[in-house]
């Protein structure tokens, strides 16, 4: 059998049998409304499906159509709670025939709603990739300091034997300094210390 789910002017045909749960029946509700609701159509826990007069019999998830008495050809009305919202904060019941006023109405309603859901899920996939990159930003950050830190005995060490070896370099430079100096005076010391030779 089959029933038929309106939600404004919507209509969905739904392949069903009596042994099926409504939980069922949305999980089918979901997977036809992937063009309404891209990606993955509308989730089971925004949907709400009612019957009876005025459509004000709340369908529970967990009973079957039989044990609701629901028949071939029956129509249900469908209605969602915006993604986030509280679980019953759902939209009113509305069904129309396309071209009247109410119709217009309510898909002018429907445009602005998708409109709003569209830049509501851009800004949190802005938020959530910026997000990313500055945890990679960071993850880079700490790999270069742990690179850093690994090596950085080795750079210590070269750095500390630049040190030696500039102190090295000035040591060698003073003493040559001093070194003609001190040939300077060897034949005066000689001199005093031989005075025959100092004759």
């Amino acid at each position: 059998m089959h029933v038929r789910v309106k939600r404004g002017t919507k209509t969905f045909f739904i392949l069903v049998h009596p042994s099926e749960t409504i939980m069922e029946l949305k999980q089918k509700i979901q997977s036809a409304t992937e063009i309404d609701f891209p990606p993955t159509g509308l989730h089971i826990e925004r949907q709400r499906l009612t019957s009876g007069p005025n459509m004000a019999r709340v369908l529970e998830d967990r009973y079957q159509l039989s044990q609701l008495k629901v028949d071939n050809d029956q129509v249900l009305a469908l209605t969602i709670r915006a993604d986030g919202e509280d679980e019953s904060a759902y939209e009113d019941v509305v069904i129309c025939e396309i071209g009247t006023p109410e119709a217009e109405a309510w898909i002018a309603k429907e445009e602005e709603a998708r409109a709003k859901e569209r830049e509501e899920t851009a800004a949190r996939d802005a938020a959530e990739a910026a997000e990313r990159a500055a945890q990679m930003k960071l993850d880079d950050v700490v790999n270069r300091e742990k690179e850093g830190g690994g090596g950085g005995g080795g750079e210590g060490a070269d750095g500390d034997g630049d040190v030696v070896a500039e102190g090295e370099e000035e040591a060698a430079a003073k003493k040559e300094e001093e070194t003609p100096a001190a040939d300077d005076d060897e034949p005066a010391a000689a001199a005093a210390e031989d005075p025959a030779a100092a004759e």
